[in-house]
């Protein structure tokens, strides 16, 4: 089943919980000073954001 974006829930819900992931990955990164884990978490977050933004239909004006 499609949801409004025309990518299966389930595969949405993935990507939404691996973002999930790359947030909690950044906070116990700064709760233990390494940058390394914060930059890398930030990296995959944005990539994750970048693919939904990607997987989301582009508007169009429909015709009379």
């Amino acid at each position: 089943m499609l949801d409004n974006r025309g990518m299966p829930k389930r595969d949405y819900l993935g990507w939404l919980l691996f973002l999930m992931s790359a947030v909690l990955f950044a906070v116990a990164g700064v709760r233990s000073e390494d940058p390394l884990v914060v930059a890398g978490s930030a990296v995959f977050g944005l990539a994750c954001l970048l693919f939904l933004s990607h997987a989301a239909p582009s508007p169009r004006r429909s015709k009379p």
